[in-house]
């Protein structure tokens, strides 16, 4: 007769106890640090370049729109077919990234490196009216 050999399974090579929902937990935990990271770089730019009022005003108001749509529409949200607004998404992403990546060319065509950093002539002027800045 021959000889049953029970052999014992391989040891995985994932971490023991780490379940596919935890690893989504922490990619997403961590694109939306990026996001807030990105987010806190724009509004102290605006905010030292244009004044504060009109940078917090912008905020709130960016919160509020926010706050609205996801009440609104937070529920109705996860009825939308993932492929076409993964498309819609992509394809608006894709035309802005494309026109902001032609005005950075057209930048250093013109000026070579040196026109990365604007000209002290080429700066707007520093707003010293009252109420907002709308530009």
């Amino acid at each position: 007769m021959g000889k049953i050999s029970v052999r014992r399974p391989r040891e995985s090579r994932t971490i023991r106890g780490v379940t596919g929902a935890a690893v989504v937990l922490i990619t997403t935990f961590l694109a939306s640090a990026v996001e807030a990271i990105e987010m806190v770089t724009i509004v102290l730019g605006v905010g030292a370049t244009r004044g504060w009022r009109s940078t917090l005003v912008g905020v709130g108001a960016g919160f509020a729109v926010l706050a609205a749509v996801v009440a609104a529409l937070g529920l109705a949200l996860s009825r939308v077919p993932i492929g076409p607004l993964r498309l819609i998404v992509g394809a608006l992403l894709l035309i802005f990234g494309l026109q902001w990546f032609r005005k950075g060319v057209m930048r250093v065509a013109a000026h070579g490196l040196a026109g990365i950093r604007l000209h002290p002539e080429d700066e707007p002027p520093e707003w010293s009216g009252e109420g907002f800045d709308w530009l």
